[in-house]
């Protein structure tokens, strides 16, 4: 009987069918709770974001009301608007919105129940994803210098309309944050290888009138169409400035406002115009406006852009942060105060290719890395004075590491894109991200 029993035992010992398919069952269990899991936190994060942005936009609408509005008036409003913004994914419960009145602003808390899927096994069945919003009163105003590229190849695949298109809607969704006068300023600064100021500016101080055109390339544009290369007067003046000297001073590339120093002036200029690689009398860009509250003065202007001449980007950013100072005659309704936020914005779809000194505005152009050297000393220069944020967009062979390096964040606020077809999710993007600086969490 000891050995029929120790046989027994033996054979026991050795039978593992059981315990490996316990092993899988337990191992298979664990990947599935790990899957599930991921999948789960992976709903919730994504809930998160989108709860997130609803009540972003939603004190964003509120702070506007009158600062005396009833808690109960508040709450019924911001119900309505978060409502409208935030739609709940299939499956998912309403959210719970609470609104909170305070003597510098608006406090909103929304807090939603997220269903699990696999770690529903475990008993629970949801997790609960709060996020929360305070938006203060009369500290949220913007400025925005809108900097865009009308250079000739903005004409091909559809490029100045889809541009336009992204303006428009931009100005759209902006003009729905005026509550009052001053609470968002536009400026518009459609640029080439010069920027048209307009002739308004024909009796400023801060232009001279004694420089000639100095690149022969251009030179050579402007002979075929009979125009002088020498310096207009004002009264023949059609409004175009070109870079200011590139000496020492680097006053285009620093961003200072003019002074009484004749090196500090804008160049006034003829506008140079193409059509097609080729000079065409009547087709000059499109005059800028200066910052200003009237929203649709610039809607107007960005819907008039013509496509025309090359590129040179160091204008076109340089003045475009000069709108965005009380000393230039560009600004002269810029804030000074410490609570308004300011931001440009610049687009373009291709490389530098010329300015007043260097560039036969073509892309095939050995000079155009002394262009491009002086577009990144102008960034450089305006990230180091953290005078705006800048966003840049680069479409085609404008997405590169130096439209990159000059975002004042290259990892969130460059936005490299491949058709025209993306330029208004681009800008849509762009306005989220001012949205987000705007109001604090």
């Amino acid at each position: 009987m000891r050995f029929a029993r120790d046989g027994l035992l033996s054979r026991f010992a050795q039978r593992q069918d059981g315990a490996v398919a316990l092993m899988f069952g337990l191992v298979g269990l664990v990947l599935l709770m790990l899957v599930g899991g991921a999948i789960d936190y992976s709903r919730a994060a994504n809930e998160r974001t989108r709860l997130q942005s609803a009540i972003d936009a939603t004190g964003l609408a509120l702070v506007h009301l009158p600062s005396d509005t009833s808690a109960a008036v508040l709450s019924q409003q911001a119900l309505a608007f978060f409502s409208g913004v935030y739609k709940p994914s299939p499956g998912f419960p309403t959210p719970r919105l609470t609104t909170t009145q305070m003597a510098n602003g608006i406090k909103l808390e929304a807090v939603n129940d997220v269903p699990l899927s696999v770690l529903a096994l475990t008993g629970t069945n949801s997790w609960p994803v709060g996020v929360s919003s305070h938006t203060v009163y009369g500290k949220n105003k913007i400025e925005i210098a809108l900097v865009l590229d009308n250079s000739g190849s903005m004409a091909i695949d559809g490029k100045i309309t889809a541009l336009k298109n992204a303006v428009d809607n931009l100005i759209t969704r902006l003009s729905s944050l005026v509550a009052n006068p001053g609470d968002v300023k536009l400026s518009l600064v459609p640029f080439n290888t010069q920027v048209n100021i307009g002739t308004g500016y024909a009796n400023s101080t801060a232009l001279r009138w004694d420089v000639d055109v100095s690149n022969p390339h251009i030179r050579n544009y402007i002979k075929n169409l009979g125009i002088s290369r020498y310096a207009p007067i004002p009264a023949n003046w059609p409004g175009c400035v070109s870079d200011r000297d590139d000496d020492y001073q680097d006053y285009d590339t620093k961003g200072d406002a003019p002074t009484t120093a004749m090196e500090s002036k804008y160049v006034a200029a003829y506008c140079h115009y193409y059509v097609g690689g080729y000079p065409v009398a009547g087709q000059q860009i499109t005059a800028m406006k200066a910052l200003t509250t009237d929203l649709e003065s610039v809607r107007a202007a960005s819907n008039s852009m013509i496509p025309t001449g090359a590129t040179n980007i160091t204008i076109g950013l340089v003045t475009g942060l000069a709108t965005l100072r009380a000393d230039t005659p560009f600004g002269a309704q810029s804030a000074t105060d410490t609570f308004t936020n300011k931001f440009v914005i610049v687009f373009t779809d291709g490389h530098n290719t010329q300015n007043r000194f260097k560039g036969n505005g073509y892309d095939s152009n050995p000079e155009s890395p002394q262009v491009d050297a002086r577009f990144s000393k102008a960034c450089d220069n305006a990230r180091s004075s953290a005078r705006a944020v800048i966003f840049t967009v680069g479409i085609g062979d404008g997405a590169n590491d130096l439209l990159r390096s000059c975002a004042t964040d290259p990892a969130a606020y460059y936005f490299p894109i491949t058709s025209a077809s993306q330029i208004g999710a681009a800008f849509e993007a762009i306005l989220g991200q001012i949205t987000k600086i705007r109001t604090s969490r």
